[in-house]
């Protein structure tokens, strides 16, 4: 099996997130490298665009070698663990669906060294994006992410304000089903703010 050229495969892999960025990623014009308005200068323009650039660079770079570890470790697991003699569903010489056999003679034998992992991501970053959503939201069912991380990886503005709302609300819910489950302990919330309001209504005394 032939190796890719690292310094073409790369290359080829720039291109194509520049170009996924300025087609598919939904950048503003200042992110494409053009004005948004016409106070804007030339430097401002150039900054913005590259660091948008980097950014999605670096967004796609890291799944790529989290992918990349992640499917060495289980071709790995699988050279160790499945090296017996069996037979598994797949396609023959031929390239024909059926049964293949592994492990039975030196032909077929596992081998990791003549195997090599080649992760290909889609043009489009919102695809990315949704890997990093569906991460979070794994994280997040498991206890392992806090509820502000996750909302700030689903990209709501403003995390912390949900957080507050949500908890506000649930407490605000919390003390109406006690109080359905409870009538006497309306009535008592009743007669304290009836008696607040008799109290605020009453002339302050005044003392000699």
């Amino acid at each position: 099996m032939k190796l890719p050229e690292f310094p073409t495969a790369l290359s080829y892999l720039n291109d194509q997130i520049i170009n996924a960025q300025k087609t598919f990623g939904g950048a503003t014009d200042a992110m494409m490298g053009l004005q948004s308005y016409a106070g804007d200068s030339g430097i401002k323009v150039a900054q913005l665009q590259a660091a948008s650039r980097t950014y999605t660079r670096e967004d796609v770079e890291n799944f790529r070698r989290f992918v990349t570890q992640a499917v060495e470790w289980l071709k790995d697991a699988i050279v160790m663990y499945r090296n017996y003699p069996h037979q598994i569903q797949g396609l023959d010489h031929n390239d024909r669906p059926g049964m293949v056999d592994v492990s039975t003679d030196i032909v077929n034998k596992l081998s990791a060294d003549n195997y090599y992992a080649e992760i290909t991501i889609q043009d489009n970053q919102e695809v990315v994006k949704q890997m990093e959503r569906e991460i979070a939201t794994s994280l997040f069912d498991r206890g392992l992410l806090a509820p502000v991380e996750l909302l700030r990886q689903l990209d709501r503005p403003n995390p912390e304000k949900t957080i507050e709302d949500a908890e506000k609300y649930r407490g605000e819910q919390q003390a109406l089903e006690i109080l359905r489950q409870f009538p006497e302990a309306q009535q008592i919330l009743q007669q304290f703010a009836q008696q607040a309001q008799m109290a605020k209504g009453q002339p302050a005394q005044t003392t000699k």
